[in-house]
């Protein structure tokens, strides 16, 4: 769900992912999160219990998934941007009623952790009221005022957030007069990751 925000010569969109917040969720749900050379040091671990998939897999299979996780993401990334800057056009999102998406053929360890998180990801993201896709979207919504006054501070351009439910998540690009960044925005009311210096 996209939310425009506009005044002149400024244009905000924001937007909750499916497929980013999927991987996300995996590589914590499947406890592939210290093995990816990823790490969350004080800040809590989401999702707060593992799936399975580390007691499940061969340690073979859990540590090919572990490695291939980075470059799923990277993947995502990829086509996530050129999604947002025209690029490319919206993905097909029916693969979320099908299956698992084609972005995981290459991987192939990875699909199965993929595979047994999905359920769990699914109930999460769609969970009525709280579930992980209304709270992002609501996290905006709520503090819309701020958001837009904090718009007018930036440089005129079109400016692009995709939210991800996880506290370490900050991709960011930029090119002058657009910017687009996968965040996750610890705290709405300071707003400090809506500034252009944050992006590279």
């Amino acid at each position: 769900m996209e939310r425009p925000n506009s005044s002149d010569d400024h244009i905000l969109m924001v937007a909750v992912p499916a497929m980013l917040n999927l991987a996300y969720f995996v590589q914590h749900a499947a406890g592939l999160t210290s093995y990816a050379g990823y790490h969350t040091g004080a800040q809590y671990h989401w999702p707060y219990h593992e799936s399975g998939f580390r007691d499940a897999a061969d340690t073979v299979t859990f540590m090919d998934a572990a490695y291939q996780w980075p470059c799923w993401w990277d993947d995502l990334v990829n086509e996530r941007h050129n999604v947002v800057t025209g690029n490319l056009e919206i993905p097909d999102e029916e693969w979320m009623h099908r299956g698992l998406p084609s972005s995981l053929d290459p991987y192939l360890a990875l699909r199965k952790a993929v595979a047994m998180v999905w359920p769990t990801f699914w109930g999460w993201w769609l969970y009525p009221y709280v579930g992980g896709k209304m709270a992002l979207e609501s996290a905006v919504v709520n503090r819309q005022q701020l958001v837009y006054n904090k718009l007018q501070e930036m440089a005129p351009g079109r400016w692009h957030w995709d939210l991800v439910f996880c506290p370490i998540v900050q991709v960011m690009r930029y090119q002058a007069p657009y910017g687009w960044g996968v965040v996750h925005p610890n705290d709405f009311w300071r707003l400090d990751w809506m500034t252009p210096k944050t992006f590279a």
